[in-house]
């Protein structure tokens, strides 16, 4: 019962994260239903035409002889994973990372404000209270990784395959033959990438923790850091030093907020490299911010 009162949180962020690709999922197969049975109805029209011979026009028979040598290819892998995954997830990409933080400010601030900490250092070291608090803290990050899981998953079930042909057919992806022609290497780096993108949200919540133990101005605060990381990535990195200064486009894989992308211009080796830095750069803040025992016993004693 203690566990679940713990992570219920994790639990009801995961559950709102895996309704709206339920939601997405379902709606997309039912759009492609509808579009076979558009295409179907139209053909049996034609056909039907096509026996009496009464075509309303010229334009009008040369469609149905047209239509007649076409066939009705079922969206691939790869396409349904853009419109399910990459465009819907999109659409609520500014709040996900605070959806995922949250978690993680909750259960923090809350320990951090009841000054549990300093009855634990009597029984424990500092380096064993920072590891279990680690071990929860960057549970939320799994969230993320794991509903792509179970979407991939759930696409996989329905194509059967890993077929591009409708993608490359109708470009309906943004991604190269090339990548899309070695679909596990793809779909574990893309999970990689959103697992290193989650991280960061919560060394950034943590960040701002260390200072703040009200949940509510931690959570405001961390949301306000992650905007503005993203504005100077966006803005002053991508916009001004590397596109400006150094005539390059390569500070569109410099970006926090739209993860689902997964922009393979410059290859997906640099997507994953990229994410893994500033991931390691945010963990050495933490880690700084979270040395001294001193100072943070002494914040905590401030706590009312």
């Amino acid at each position: 019962m203690r566990k679940l009162k713990d992570n219920y949180l994790l639990i009801i962020v995961f559950t709102l994260l895996l309704i709206v690709l339920g939601a997405n999922y379902f709606s997309y197969l039912k759009k492609v239903e509808n579009w076979q049975d558009s295409d179907r109805e139209i053909r049996e029209e034609c056909l039907q035409h096509q026996e009496n011979n009464s075509y309303s026009s010229t334009e009008h028979q040369k469609f149905c002889q047209e239509l007649s040598t076409k066939t009705f290819n079922k969206p691939d892998f790869f396409t349904i994973f853009t419109e399910v995954i990459v465009y819907n997830f999109n659409k609520i990409g500014v709040i996900i990372p605070l959806l995922i933080m949250i978690p993680t400010i909750w259960y923090v601030t809350r320990y951090l404000r009841s000054k549990m900490v300093i009855n634990e250092l009597t029984r424990e070291s500092y380096h064993k209270i920072l590891k279990k608090l680690a071990l929860y803290a960057y549970k939320s990050s799994l969230i993320l990784p794991l509903i792509i899981v179970v979407g991939s998953i759930l696409i996989i079930l329905y194509t059967k395959d890993f077929n591009f042909d409708y993608a490359i057919l109708n470009s309906s992806t943004g991604w190269s033959q090339d990548v899309m022609s070695r679909p596990i290497l793809f779909l574990v780096l893309y999970i990689l990438n959103v697992l290193f993108h989650c991280v960061i949200y919560i060394n950034i919540a943590l960040i701002v923790i260390r200072k703040n133990h009200n949940f509510f101005i931690a959570a405001f605060l961390s949301f306000l850091t992650y905007i503005g990381i993203e504005l100077f990535q966006e803005v002053f990195m991508e916009n001004i030093l590397l596109y400006i200064v150094f005539k390059s486009n390569i500070g569109v894989v410099f970006n926090i907020l739209n993860i689902f992308s997964f922009n393979d211009s410059y290859g997906l080796l640099i997507i994953i490299f990229s994410s893994f830095i500033m991931m390691l750069i945010s963990f050495l803040i933490v880690c700084l911010a979270y040395k001294n025992k001193e100072k943070i016993v002494i914040d905590c004693e401030r706590n009312e």
